[in-house]
C-alpha cells in the first residue's frame, strides 16, 4: 500500500507526485465546468486507472463509506467485492490529493458522483519490478545499453490485459 501511495520527497523515486499539478489536473480543472454545466441534474465523472487488481478484472474506486456507495446508481452495477474505497481498510490503497476528491468537492449538485475505475493487468510485484527497472534505468541507466533499452520498451501486459481470455469484466 506504501509503495503505490505516492510520494513528494524523491523526485527520483516511484510514484513521485511532483511539486505541482499535472497537465492532466490542470485540464481537468480547466474544462470541468464545461463537461457539467451550472445547474446539472445529475453527473458522473469516472477516473480510468489500469494496473490495481487481478488481470482483466475491474475495481470501482471511491471515497464514500461502504453505506455511502450503496445507494449510488453506479454502484449497483457491481457486487461488494468489485468495489473498494480508497483507504488502508479496504483493497486500494490509501490516496491522498485525488482527482475524484477534487471534483466531487466542487460537485454542482447532490447527484453527482465521482469514481474511478481500475482494470487489473499483471500480478503486483511483476509490476513493480517492471515499474523498479524503468525508473533505475531512466535515472542511473546508459541510453545505449541493452537494459536501458529493454526497461524502456513498452510493456502492453502493464497498462492493459493482453487478450480476451484475461478480460473478467469490461
Amino acid at each position: 500500500a506504501a509503495i503505490a501511495a505516492g510520494q513528494y520527497d524523491h523526485p527520483g523515486g516511484l510514484f513521485y507526485g511532483g511539486h505541482s499539478r499535472s497537465p492532466t489536473c490542470d485540464f481537468v480543472q480547466r474544462e470541468l465546468p464545461a463537461w457539467i454545466p451550472a445547474g446539472s441534474e445529475a453527473a458522473i465523472f469516472i477516473d480510468l486507472h489500469s494496473g490495481l487488481g487481478r488481470c482483466g478484472a475491474s475495481t470501482l474506486l471511491t471515497d464514500l463509506s461502504a453505506e455511502e456507495r450503496r445507494h449510488r446508481p453506479l454502484a449497483q452495477g457491481f457486487s461488494a467485492d468489485e468495489i473498494s474505497g480508497m483507504n488502508a481498510s479496504e483493497i486500494a490503497y490509501p490516496a491522498r490529493g485525488t482527482l475524484t476528491a477534487w471534483v466531487t468537492a466542487r460537485a454542482p449538485s447532490a447527484q453527482f458522483h465521482a469514481w474511478g475505475l481500475e482494470f487489473g493487468t499483471t500480478p503486483g510485484l511483476q509490476t513493480l519490478a517492471a515499474l523498479r527497472a524503468e525508473n533505475g534505468q531512466h535515472f542511473h541507466g546508459d541510453p545505449a545499453s541493452p537494459a536501458y533499452q529493454e526497461a524502456k520498451q513498452l510493456r502492453p501486459d502493464l497498462a492493459y490485459a493482453t487478450g480476451p481470455e484475461q478480460v473478467h469484466r469490461s
